[in-house]
């Protein structure tokens, strides 16, 4: 999880307050204190704080691996739905722009 996160930060989600500490520390020990600083940790129960908190989202998401089965089964399922195109809108976001049409020199049919 801490070695996926880029270097422009993300989003981490926690099923408990206690582990944001914990996890903040792992990041900064792993990855330095600028990315630590970029990271954004979440404690997400349920899928009223997942809903609020995520869609609509484009950017990196992990979700801390003890997170799954310390939340209600409708909670994962929303996340395990959600999480695609979260990483979809993200890379859309992130791809560089087309090249500009040409126009000339060649047909469009």
């Amino acid at each position: 999880m801490v070695e996926r996160l880029p270097d422009d930060g993300g989003i981490v989600v926690v099923h408990c307050a206690s582990l944001r500490d914990y996890v903040r520390r792992m990041i900064r020990d792993v990855r330095g204190a600028a990315v630590a600083d970029r990271v954004d940790i979440r404690v997400l129960r349920s899928r009223s704080d997942i809903s609020a908190s995520l869609c609509g989202r484009s950017c990196t998401v992990e979700v801390d691996h003890a997170w799954w089965s310390n939340v209600h089964p409708g909670a994962a399922a929303l996340m395990a739905a959600i999480l695609p195109g979260i990483a979809v809108a993200f890379a859309a976001r992130c791809a560089p722009p087309p090249p500009p049409a040409t126009r000339g020199g060649g047909s469009d049919f």
